[in-house]
């Protein structure tokens, strides 16, 4: 699990590395890793925390169809939250359906048209008041921060600074109690 958080979590690959014996078969202790991981994975993942939350933000690219909750939030790849030309900063406001428990937050970028962001915050709002969670330096295909577990009612993504105009495809909640990291 440390290897995925590394690579897919910094917008890169996993690759398992996993060859067949000369007679066409993985090996019975490699194939049980691979089904291991897979099951933590499908725990880590499989409930996105976020599900039921709208997203609103006041920097939403004129013209555009949709607003930003239903194109961060809506597990489609191919629509996006995205500002106006030449706006490289944005806030998007997430608030959730209830208070939820995570230590983990996914964001991505649409990647077709670019890697933009520089550097992000995402802030979590408790009791009523706004703090920082983490940041990051770039999203890329997909970002998957590692965090303290926190419970909150709302979340912040702060663009801070972009190449161009942020478009992003995609959000989530997540909380790992299984890999240990």
């Amino acid at each position: 699990m440390k290897l995925y958080y590394e690579s897919v979590g910094r917008g890169g690959v996993f690759l398992m590395n996993v060859p067949p014996s000369d007679a066409g078969v993985i090996d019975t202790k490699e194939k049980k890793i691979i089904e291991e991981f897979t099951a933590m994975r499908s725990a880590v993942f499989g409930n996105n925390l976020a599900a039921g939350a709208t997203a609103t933000s006041a920097s939403v690219r004129g013209g555009y169809s949709g607003d930003a909750g239903s194109n961060i939030l809506d597990g489609n790849y191919d629509t996006y939250f995205a500002t106006d030309n030449n706006v490289t900063t944005a806030e998007i406001e997430i608030a959730l359906d209830g208070a939820k428990t995570f230590n983990r937050v996914m964001l991505q970028e649409y990647i077709p048209l670019g890697q933009r962001v520089k550097s992000f915050t995402v802030q979590v709002k408790k009791n009523g008041a706004w703090s920082t969670w983490g940041r990051g330096t770039t999203i890329g295909h997909k970002r998957i921060l590692l965090g303290n577990s926190v419970t909150a009612d709302a979340v912040k993504i702060r663009i801070e600074s972009a190449l161009a105009c942020p478009v992003i495809n995609g959000f989530g909640l997540y909380n790992d109690t299984v890999s240990g990291l």
